[in-house]
């Protein structure tokens, strides 16, 4: 009973357990005693941080950048911004492809872009030739990319072009990419938009540049390359069903794609899409390629799939009719849906 009640009163004793790890000790077991770690106070943190972050590479012309950052913030004139950028810009001259992937720089260059003269966005995407590419699948860099494409002069966008080409089919399945896609898709002509997904149709359209003039969709493709028609459409629901799994069909290119293939495709082809957009109107609605392949997808759809795309739309209603492009859906949908009940359930 003695032995029991010692034991029971070291438990309670206050006194804390002696903690152990590997490594030479003196316990002749191989472990050593830990040392409790010692607080930290509010300001020893900060000068942790800030001494973890002298150590980065590129600190000071992180830094330097991080100053304009906080300058911009502040209300200046059209003049003292422009000074405050060129003079950034000088700083980080023949060093951008080693800055551009920081969070913290990106935002100062997307100033540069925004607000620097075209001689300055020139100069900027010169020296990033050769890094373009690599910083558009970037989760920071791909912000810039876009800043380039949004204010860049035409330019600028056929530098970024030449970047792209022959890889835009990799990088329109990648999730930071594809962004950058999307965005170069939206402001392209309607001819370069042909041009952008030709790429998608096969490899023959990625070695050589697709500029046929008299070319200007889909079926008239097809209809000149007879004996590679199965193989186009063949690639184009691979590519489909790459931006499915990935949750990338809200992308604008994917629209363009969806809207060739229905061009083109004959009723077994149309029937296999149909049934891989029919969960996934929601992600179409906002650009008319898109809006109006939801429309053919209720146009060709049987009566399972209508119905999968109407639930899918469900709680939308104000959303779609107040959309420029999506009240085309609404419209459709009660042109050719025949069951009055589920469509006043929607």
């Amino acid at each position: 009973m003695e032995k029991a009640s010692n034991s029971k009163s070291a438990k309670h004793d206050g006194t804390k357990k002696a903690s152990w790890s590997k490594g030479k000790g003196g316990n002749g077991k191989g472990y050593k005693r830990k040392e409790p770690a010692v607080p930290m106070t509010r300001q020893d943190q900060k000068k942790a941080r800030k001494e973890r972050k002298r150590l980065k590479p590129h600190y000071d012309l992180v830094e330097k950048g991080n100053e304009v950052w906080t300058i911009l913030s502040k209300t200046l004139t059209k003049d003292e911004r422009r000074e405050r950028l060129v003079a950034v810009f000088n700083e980080l001259k023949g060093k951008l492809s080693l800055v551009v992937n920081k969070h913290d720089t990106a935002r100062v260059l997307q100033q540069m872009m925004k607000h620097g003269t075209d001689e300055m966005r020139e100069a900027i995407v010169t020296e990033l030739t050769g890094s373009i590419r690599k910083m558009m699948q970037d989760k920071h860099g791909h912000h810039f990319a876009i800043s380039m494409i949004r204010y860049g002069n035409d330019k600028v966008k056929n530098i970024i072009y030449k970047e792209m080409k022959g890889y835009i089919a990799k990088l329109g399945v990648h999730a930071q990419a594809a962004r950058v896609l999307d965005f170069y898709y939206a402001t392209a002509s309607k001819r370069n938009q042909l041009i952008f997904l030709s790429e998608f149709f096969g490899r023959e359209f990625v070695m050589t540049r697709f500029d046929d003039d008299e070319v200007d969709d889909l079926p008239q493709l097809l209809a000149k390359h007879k004996d590679r028609a199965k193989h186009i459409k063949e690639d184009l629901i691979m590519a489909m069903n790459k931006g499915t799994a990935k949750s990338l069909l809200m992308f604008r290119h994917f629209h363009g794609l969806a809207h060739q293939f229905l061009l083109a495709a004959e009723e077994k082809d149309r029937t296999e899409l149909v049934d891989l957009l029919a969960k996934h109107p929601l992600a179409l609605h906002h650009s008319q390629e898109g809006a109006h392949v939801v429309c053919q997808c209720l146009a060709y759809g049987n009566a399972k799939q209508r119905k999968q795309l109407l639930k899918a739309l469900k709680g939308e209603v104000v959303t779609l009719a107040t959309n420029p492009y999506a009240y085309m859906i609404l419209i459709r949908a009660m042109d050719v849906v025949d069951d009055t009940v589920l469509i006043n359930q929607r």
